[in-house]
């Protein structure tokens, strides 16, 4: 598990949701490893939530980009996922304050 401190999340409409709590990251890292991984042709909707991890040093560790309610555009370490299979209702815990 990444050592994680802050999630900042970026809304629609341009609203800003800062989580500090370490059980609603937990939250959003337990979404993301229990995603799949989708290997197929991606239609890409708008986004309805940019979300930035950052470890305890502050550093951006990933971006993750949540469209519509289907899938996780992820970048970490330089490299991209589509994850798929998303627990919403999980994720709906920590987006909706």
């Amino acid at each position: 598990m990444l050592k994680q401190k802050i999630v900042v999340i970026k809304t629609h409409d341009n609203k800003t949701i800062t989580i500090k709590e370490e059980n609603k990251i937990n939250v959003l890292l337990s979404v993301i490893n229990n995603s799949k991984v989708w290997t197929g042709p991606v239609t890409t909707p708008s986004t309805l939530y940019k979300m930035n991890l950052f470890d305890s040093s502050n550093k951006r560790i990933a971006e993750i980009l949540y469209n519509l309610g289907n899938y996780f555009s992820i970048e970490i370490n330089n490299k991209s996922f589509e994850l798929t299979n998303i627990d919403k209702e999980s994720l709906n815990t920590i987006l909706n304050k």
